[in-house]
């Protein structure tokens, strides 16, 4: 019923893509949470939602008028500073293919992000290395539609590598650590 529910989500939202690129660039507003008592058109009212399913995957996506995003937590797919999926990892990525594979004709582009330890350089390379071992998974699965991949490091975090007193923030760390595949439209960068 679960997976049901998520399809009907995904297929409105690129149903009503729109080519507005300011509301894609808004930060999404709302969490949902699936559960089997809220109603399709509920869920679909939100621009944010956690994906659960029986298996208990935890996957973040968004929707906006261009794009879904996909984010994967770097630390359940890799070890520290590797590049290598960790056995734990296919589960996570099955999911994903599961959500994303047939259901759109969009191309995909997959990037991997780090904190701030490390250089820049080492950690584009690292953060690279990381997307092209998504993008390796998903293909070997038989995805056929990934456009392009991209390693841009300690870029864009999604929350702070220290905090306000300069000492480290190890939770913060965690979240910048990822890999987002996000389905595009023409007109999108």
């Amino acid at each position: 019923m679960k997976k049901y529910v998520l399809l009907v989500v995904f297929l409105v939202a690129f149903i009503s893509c729109k080519n507005n690129k300011e509301d894609a660039e808004k930060p999404a507003e709302k969490v949902m949470e699936t559960t089997e008592q809220k109603t399709a058109s509920t869920e679909m009212q939100t621009n944010s939602s956690t994906l659960k399913n029986e298996e208990g995957s935890n996957l973040t996506g968004s929707v906006s008028n261009l794009n879904v995003n996909i984010s994967l937590k770097a630390d359940q797919l890799f070890d520290f500073d590797k590049a290598v999926l960790k056995p734990e990892a296919e589960v996570e990525l099955q999911h994903v293919f599961d959500q994303i594979n047939g259901k759109t004709e969009s191309k995909l582009q997959i990037v991997g992000y780090t904190d701030a330890k490390g250089t820049d350089k080492y950690n584009k390379e690292l953060s690279l290395k990381r997307a092209e071992t998504v993008k390796n998974w998903l293909v070997a699965k038989g995805l056929k539609n990934i456009m392009a991949i991209e390693g841009k490091g300690a870029e864009n975090p999604v929350a702070p590598n220290t905090k306000e007193d300069g000492s480290d923030n190890p939770e913060g760390r965690a979240q910048n650590r990822r890999v987002e595949i996000k389905t595009k439209t023409e007109g999108s960068i």
